[in-house]
């Protein structure tokens, strides 16, 4: 099917930018009842370039309705081949992201967004439940830091730390049972970098790169369906 993106911007002297694109989307899934998924997003918002420490600051909003949306049944879940639940997706939210530079060699990239999902209409009266409910899987707020330091001359010179927190809310196992929800939890990533052709101009080009995830070790539910 035709997939259609547009677009819309405007920047003026002062550094601010509004914008509004259109886009939608198509996905086969699996079933004799529907033969896509089918969403439409709309999304509007202004970004911001402040002359301060290199910062750029996004303020964002948007809208979005997913249809034919395969889903967990009442009884099981839908992993098994041959599952008809469907159901209509309607997510709405507003995201703010801010990079800045308070250091020559210091970027941090902060980010938050507060989300609202709800399931508008199903495919049966059985999976009644589900309707205003939100939906599985997703979080109503997520908040990340990530930051990354390089150093640039002396005999460290090609090294490079990055890390990253972030915090994601509690979601929804099935959106027919409010008890079964998947817990909020924490991260927290770091790695670290180097470049071999600031060491010797013949290795231009070999980099090495190790990384952690879960630094804390902390137990986690990610998404939960029960």
């Amino acid at each position: 099917k035709l997939k259609v993106r547009v677009g819309l911007k405007y920047q003026f002297d002062n550094g601010l930018a509004p914008y509004m694109n259109y886009s939608n989307t198509y996905a086969p899934v699996g079933g004799s009842e529907f033969t896509s998924t089918a969403s439409q997003q709309y999304e509007t918002g202004v970004r911001y370039v402040p002359d301060i420490f290199g910062k750029v600051t996004a303020l964002s909003a948007f809208n979005q309705i997913q249809n034919n949306c395969q889903t967990t049944d009442a009884g099981g879940g839908c992993g098994l081949a041959g599952c008809q639940a469907w159901a209509e997706l309607r997510v709405r939210g507003a995201a703010v992201e801010s990079k800045l530079q308070p250091l020559p060699n210091l970027r941090v990239v902060a980010a938050y967004m507060v989300t609202n999902s709800s399931v508008m209409n199903t495919s049966d009266d059985a999976y009644s439940a589900m309707l205003a409910n939100r939906f599985p899987t997703v979080s109503e707020q997520q908040v990340s830091v990530r930051a990354k330091y390089a150093v640039d001359r002396g005999s460290f010179a090609g090294l490079s730390l990055d890390g990253r927190v972030g915090h994601t809310g509690a979601s929804y196992g099935y959106a027919g049972r409010s008890s079964d929800i998947a817990p909020s939890y924490m991260l927290v990533d770091a790695g670290v970098n180097y470049d071999f052709g600031r060491l010797y101009s013949e290795l231009k080009g070999l980099q090495f790169r190790a990384s952690a995830s879960n630094l804390l070790d902390k137990g986690y539910v990610a998404y939960c369906y029960t």
